[in-house]
């Protein structure tokens, strides 16, 4: 037998109470009757009537659950409505730092993911220019730092495994790379800048597209709609969905149990009304039986 049956209907776990008590919308043949009152023990249900009682308190407290999630999800819109009015481009920055942490570990689909929002876009842009200020330097001696270097791959997409290889657009020609070489120097700078140039030229295309987007998101969430994530209001329509469902199991399986009962009364009384005429009829048979022998 199952644990669960020893407990009473209100102390089962949610899926245990709508599964048992909704039985009967799904399986045919098996009443709504008996599945109410298989939810509840024997000793503490012992009629439909009270299994009926028992789901209908189960009912008003998912109701009142229902209404405490509703306040709270509409707390948070209205939350998130306020951040969207005044810290719209602060919350999205903030986004954008968590996932460019990870770029190191991942650079080639971090980078693309970054390319896909007007802020992400933004910061590629600062990075890329961190990058001209390097080669632009007066301290440029013809070849990045080795942290610059790293920096330069990681936007550009290149995995680690594959930084050894000296023949990408930020290194010296093979020519260059003796700094004695009258202009080796100016060359790579060159070469880098018409890089940097070239990246970032092509994320700001990008941006004049996104910055009607972004534009477009920030009103959408002044007017509650809100398409950027938010895992907690995301949490909050899930858990109202689900007391939705049970009370919708819950009031169907109330509603068959409480017909078939109206059923089996009704049927009951018919059965009782047909006994008790049949022996007054039978009863004017004999007697009419009797009185016609003697005439006879």
């Amino acid at each position: 037998m199952d644990a669960n049956l020893s407990l009473p209907l209100q102390q089962l776990p949610i899926e245990a109470q709508t599964d048992a008590v909704a039985t009967s919308a799904r399986s045919p043949g098996v009443s709504p009757l008996t599945s109410l009152a298989g939810a509840m023990p024997p000793v503490a249900c012992r009629t439909t009537q009270q299994a009926i009682t028992a789901a209908k308190i189960e009912v008003a407290t998912l109701i009142a659950h229902h209404a405490a999630l509703t306040v709270e999800r509409d707390a948070r819109k209205v939350r998130l409505i306020r951040r969207a009015d005044r810290l719209w481009a602060v919350d999205r920055q903030a986004e954008i730092a968590l996932i460019a942490d990870r770029i190191n570990g991942h650079p080639h689909s971090i980078v693309c993911r970054l390319k896909q929002t007007y802020h992400g876009c933004q910061h590629l842009v600062t990075q890329w220019n961190y990058l001209r200020e390097a080669a632009e330097s007066e301290d440029f001696d013809g070849a990045l730092t080795s942290a610059d270097r790293n920096a330069a791959l990681t936007l550009l997409g290149i995995p680690k495994f594959q930084r050894h290889l000296p023949n990408y657009p930020i290194d010296p020609d093979p020519t260059d790379r003796d700094k004695a070489n009258p202009g080796a120097v100016e060359r790579t700078r060159a070469k880098i800048l018409a890089l940097v140039e070239t990246q970032t030229k092509r994320l700001e295309a990008y941006i004049e597209v996104l910055v009607e987007e972004d534009r477009e998101q920030r009103e959408f969430a002044l007017k509650g709609i809100f398409l950027v994530p938010d895992c907690q209001l995301d949490k909050l329509e899930r858990q109202r969905n689900r007391d939705e469902r049970m009370i919708h199991k819950l009031n169907d399986a109330i509603l068959g149990a409480t017909e078939d009962d109206d059923n089996d009364l009704t049927a009951a009384t018919r059965t009782k009304t047909s006994s008790s005429v049949k022996p007054t009829t039978d009863s004017f048979s004999t007697k009419t039986k009797t009185t016609a022998h003697p005439l006879e």
